[in-house]
């Protein structure tokens, strides 16, 4: 039951990062009613509008730039996987003159290896149907969590609109019920934990910004195949605190490795 209610608080919590910054720059020092009245409506609304575009903006990059890609490097996988196999089953028969047996063996199974991995692929697609299928009973219960987020996004815009007084009620409620000491502990751990959280945020997507730009420039300098690809998957996944950016590079390695393993 409470769970919309948290969630209303960490959305409420992101943008307010936002929306604090938008106060500061929206006519700070008029003295029109109108502009007083209609600040904090406008800058939660251009916060929303912000990070819905950032959000899209991620998910675009991800349409655009990395799912192609990974279709094409995977059929591109599937055409070098036969002949890559051809050459090593001849290798290996034109290799053991030691072991007659087991050369005569190989010669004589006279393996089609475009009908093996058109096999294996076939079995794999088979697969990846079970799976779409445990996707879309996840995806019918989604909406039950569609259904908390909208909730929770209404209660963070009370909170948002209305946050001044509610502070001080809060504060009016905790000053009532701790001794001063505690009081003054609790608020300091609130200031702290607001300090620090916001900072990790804005932290962090600072720095995915930052690396997914270095990562795609420097790829173009090196002259890499992938540079935007891997830049867009490296600046996605830093947002996933300490691993992020390595998932990133390995994805990224992944693909220049079914065009050039030295250079991946």
């Amino acid at each position: 039951m409470l769970s919309p209610l948290i969630t209303g608080c960490i959305i409420a919590f992101v943008l307010n990062l936002l929306m604090k910054r938008l106060e500061s720059w929206y006519f700070p020092h008029s003295q029109n009613q109108f502009v007083i009245k209609s600040r904090r409506p406008v800058c939660i609304f251009l916060s929303i509008l912000t990070w819905a575009l950032i959000l899209a903006l991620i998910l675009a990059l991800i349409c655009t730039l990395v799912i192609p890609e990974l279709v094409s490097s995977f059929a591109l996988i599937g055409k070098e996987i036969p002949p890559t196999l051809e050459w090593l089953y001849h290798f290996v028969s034109d290799n053991l003159d030691g072991i007659p047996s087991l050369q005569q063996l190989l010669l004589n199974l006279n393996l089609n290896w475009s009908v093996l991995v058109q096999k294996l692929i076939s079995y794999i697609s088979l697969g990846v149907g079970d799976v779409i299928n445990t996707a879309l009973a996840v995806i019918t219960g989604v909406f039950g969590l569609l259904t908390n987020l909208l909730i929770g996004i209404i209660f963070a815009l009370y909170l948002l609109l209305d946050k001044e007084r509610l502070l001080r009620q809060f504060s009016r409620l905790f000053e009532a019920h701790l001794k001063p000491k505690k009081y003054q502990q609790f608020l300091r751990l609130m200031r702290t934990a607001n300090e620090s959280f916001s900072s990790f945020i804005v932290g962090q997507f600072t720095e995915a910004i930052i690396l997914g730009l270095l990562c795609t420039a420097g790829m173009f300098l090196l002259r890499l195949p992938y540079a935007a690809m891997t830049g867009a998957v490296v600046g996605a996944t830093a947002l996933i605190p300490i691993v992020g950016a390595y998932i990133g590079a390995g994805i990224g390695a992944f693909m220049i490795l079914t065009v050039d393993p030295m250079k991946a």
